[in-house]
């Protein structure tokens, strides 16, 4: 939820950046991931598995519009969705990811503490602001996080111990 209004609060911020960028023509707004990762402690808060589903079939509908009453037959109509591995994963801080992984689903299990790393996605404006021809940075906004990798929380301990030299 934090992560949608984080969203929404950024493509209004964005939309605003560009309607002020075209009245004034000064303003320039760029987007973008972050090059390096960033890396956080987390916890595997759900796990759930749904299989492969295939909902051919026919039957009966049965709705309502404006107060009238209809009823309408289904035949062969057919839908059908992949199976998935949905499993999330919990900082301490407001980000969260929730990812569908068969790797990472079959490597985890619920409570495990795991290292996450994952990608920012930002939005700068820049602005002339001291009118010498050069755009500072006036706001950075990050909108979204993309989840990389998760490795069990030892496996930082254990590359630490053996690249101390780095």
């Amino acid at each position: 939820m934090i992560n949608n209004l984080r969203s929404k609060s950024a493509q209004y911020i964005l939309s605003l950046g560009l309607a002020s960028s075209l009245l004034t023509g000064c303003r320039e707004i760029r987007t973008g991931w972050s090059e390096s990762l960033f890396y956080d402690s987390a916890v595997v808060s759900y796990k759930q598995y749904e299989p492969e589903s295939d909902l051919t079939g026919e039957g009966l509908a049965i709705g309502t519009s404006m107060g009238n009453a209809s009823m309408g037959l289904l035949a062969g109509s057919a839908m059908s969705e992949d199976e998935r591995y949905i499993i999330k994963f919990d900082t301490p801080g407001a980000i969260d990811f929730e990812v569908d992984n068969k790797k990472l689903y079959n490597k985890f299990e619920k409570g495990d503490s795991v290292i996450v790393a994952y990608r920012e996605h930002y939005i700068i404006t820049l602005d002339d602001l001291n009118k010498d021809g050069n755009k500072e940075v006036v706001s950075r906004i990050i909108d979204e996080h993309k989840l990389v990798d998760a490795q069990p929380k030892n496996w930082l301990i254990r590359w630490k111990e053996n690249n101390s030299n780095v």
